[in-house]
């Protein structure tokens, strides 16, 4: 008896997140802060994207079949140039699709930094001003096709980002109602017919509630906030009034929130969702990550 259930736990820890051929995948993240490599911060062993990479690929995560998204905050307060950049590719290497805009991301050093990643970083409702006017800060809608449906991802930052920036770096940027953002953006499918609406934050379970009553169908995903085991169930997700929006509730980038899909007479419905807490001892810092760092001079910290 205890062979059989050694052989069921086995089994499932080595397969955790299997999906079936109708099922579509989106795997997210939030708020690295800055920890691209395993390290102590705050008392607390943190992940990093080191050892992110380990677990996507003992778990199958890919590019090519799943989506890969992040509501934001990557950068640490004190994150160099070099850094910065390092962080960026790390991401690239991971294979994300989108990532959002923190307000950790803001700052004099890295808004260079995040002009040159626009295919990879953006917001849609943040714009740099400009001599001639201003510019987005990457894609609004990043559209990506799986399998017979085409998905169209919104990242969004907060208003409350703002609160917090300097009178300088407020005076480079302008920032669109998020509400107001999401009804154009949505409401405008001219080129591309979008099965799927995935909406990524980084703001407040307040703001992320409201725009997931625009429209039932919107699939909405926010960082940036803390939340208790109370508010946030172990299937990653918040209630309120029927509405469902979904986070890691993490500040250190150490879980990975999974959704599935699965077709139904309706459209793609939300099958199954988890929060997993990756296991920094279980793990090794991916040599992908260790070559960018030392590219970049970096060292463990």
């Amino acid at each position: 008896m205890k062979f059989i259930s050694f052989s069921i736990f086995f089994i499932f820890s080595f397969f955790p997140f299997q999906v079936t051929a109708d099922d579509y995948r989106i795997i997210y993240s939030s708020s690295l802060t800055g920890n691209l490599y395993s390290c102590i911060c705050g008392l607390k062993l943190s992940v990093g994207l080191g050892k992110r990479l380990a677990f996507f690929k003992q778990n199958g995560i890919s590019h090519e079949k799943d989506i890969l998204v992040d509501t934001g905050n990557s950068l640490d307060v004190k994150s160099t140039t070099n850094k910065a950049k390092a962080i960026f590719e790390s991401f690239q290497i991971l294979g994300y699709h989108s990532i959002g805009i923190g307000q950790n991301d803001l700052q004099e050093s890295s808004l260079s930094i995040l002009e040159a990643n626009t295919y990879l970083t953006q917001s849609a409702n943040l714009s740099k001003r400009g001599f001639f006017g201003s510019s987005k800060l990457g894609k609004s809608v990043t559209y990506l096709k799986r399998k017979n449906k085409t998905f169209g991802i919104i990242n969004l930052t907060s208003p409350s980002v703002f609160y917090n920036l300097s009178k300088e770096m407020k005076s480079k940027l302008l920032l669109k109602d998020l509400e107001s953002t999401v009804t154009e953006i949505t409401s405008l499918e001219i080129d591309f017919l979008v099965d799927n609406w995935i909406i990524l934050l980084h703001g407040n379970q307040e703001e992320a509630l409201k725009i997931a009553s625009l429209n039932k169908n919107f699939i909405v995903i926010f960082g940036g906030e803390t939340l208790t085991k109370s508010s946030l169930n172990r299937s990653g997700y918040l209630e309120v009034n029927g509405i469902k929006v979904y986070s890691t509730g993490d500040l250190l980038g150490d879980k990975i929130g999974i959704l599935n899909l699965k077709e139904s007479e309706s459209g793609l419905i939300i099958k199954s969702s988890e929060i997993i807490e990756m296991n920094v001892n279980q793990l090794t810092d991916s040599e992908e990550i260790l070559d960018i760092m030392k590219k970049y001079n970096l060292k463990p910290e």
